[in-house]
């Protein structure tokens, strides 16, 4: 049989145990945490301003590559798509990603000596754009067929 003191330790100990692990509690800071939705909204949010700050400071810099520049912008367009609440938000951020890839495009040119056309960079940016140009052609359409 357990004597007094034992049972009021073993009580103390259950009780401290349990508190510890309250599922609604944030055991860092003693507030509840957010809901998971909220995370994840955040964390999106997050990811796209990740995203823009990666894009603007890559694409201005001439020492970074084609390829990752077009993975940076495609980020961004990801990370606004992850946000978008309506057909109009998804519709804003392909338009968006596609004037980037003009922008880039017209930047990329404008250091260019000769036929653009034969240098391989202004091949990959026009590939890029017009893929850009393909996915919010196509968004707009599917929003007319809704």
């Amino acid at each position: 049989m357990l004597g007094k003191k034992s049972v009021l330790t073993l009580a103390v100990v259950a009780g401290m145990v349990a508190l510890a692990f309250q599922p609604w509690r944030d055991a860092s800071n003693g507030q509840e945490p957010k809901p998971v939705g909220d995370q994840l909204t955040t964390l999106r949010k997050e990811r796209l301003e990740a995203a823009k700050k990666a894009y603007k400071a890559w694409v201005h810099n001439p020492s970074m590559g084609i390829a990752e520049t077009y993975v940076v912008s495609v980020q961004w367009l990801q990370a606004e798509l992850e946000l978008a609440t309506t057909k109009e938000h998804r519709i804003a951020a392909y338009a968006a990603h596609v004037q980037r890839m003009k922008d880039w495009r017209r930047e990329a040119m404008g250091g260019l000596k000769g036929d653009p056309e034969t240098h391989m960079d202004i091949l990959l940016i026009n590939s890029s754009q017009r893929e850009a140009e393909y996915w919010l052609v196509k968004e707009r359409l599917e929003k007319a067929s809704r």
